[in-house]
């Protein structure tokens, strides 16, 4: 299940999640067909550079990212895609798409303490993980992303943006009713401020909404 060119429409997406996981319930199916309508996963795969050998996606759920870089044309083009994630059931999940793509990604579980699987990477993928992070945590767990990086790695970052408020809110429902959580929002200057005083350059910092959902990249 390989395509050569890299979706530009969220329905592309969705078609795609509905082939990749077959196996979920019916409750986890809905869910996926209607992600790629409030998540811009097409924005997020043609921010992957093209000469990425080495790629390493941090807390990966169920492995959209890394399955879609897999089925889109793109996994020729890496030595190595490592995802992994804290949830077991997740991770489960992952490498059962994983045995109908028959791809070689590298799904892990790790537990939030463990060490991260040995770098340095080419491409860092963090997406919509900081807000599931302790407010007082969350400095150093960016400074343990670029700890995965070398000079001239890319480190892309897609998460929550706690404005304009109302978007916050429902954002904030949202994952209080799917993940049972109280997530915490951070503003993605602060997220760039933290990253510039890490020695990381920000060539982007974008707001990329969808529906009544606030991104940032």
């Amino acid at each position: 299940m390989i395509a050569t060119e890299l979706p530009s429409t969220s329905s592309e997406i969705s078609r795609a999640l509905r082939d990749i996981y077959p196996h979920v319930g019916r409750f986890e199916r809905l869910l996926l067909r209607w992600r790629p309508y409030i998540c811009p996963f097409h924005k997020i795969l043609a921010r992957v550079p093209p000469d990425s050998c080495t790629v390493l996606d941090v807390g990966c759920g169920i492995g959209i990212v890394s399955c879609l870089l897999a089925i889109f044309g793109q996994q020729s083009r890496f030595r190595r895609i490592v995802a992994f994630d804290v949830s077991k059931d997740a991770i489960r999940t992952a490498k059962q798409a994983k045995l109908r793509l028959g791809n070689s990604v590298d799904f892990q579980t790790v537990e939030k303490t463990s060490p991260w699987p040995e770098g340095p990477f080419d491409t860092v993928l963090c997406i919509d993980v900081i807000h599931h992070v302790r407010a007082d945590e969350q400095n150093g767990f960016v400074a343990r992303l670029t700890s995965c990086c070398h000079e001239g790695s890319t480190l892309i970052i897609k998460d929550i943006s706690p404005t304009p408020w109302w978007k916050a809110i429902m954002n904030f429902l949202h994952d209080l009713f799917l993940s049972r959580q109280l997530v915490h929002h951070r503003k993605e200057q602060e997220i760039a401020s933290w990253l510039e005083q890490l020695g990381m350059r920000v060539i982007e910092n974008s707001r990329q909404d969808q529906l009544w959902y606030s991104h940032y990249l």
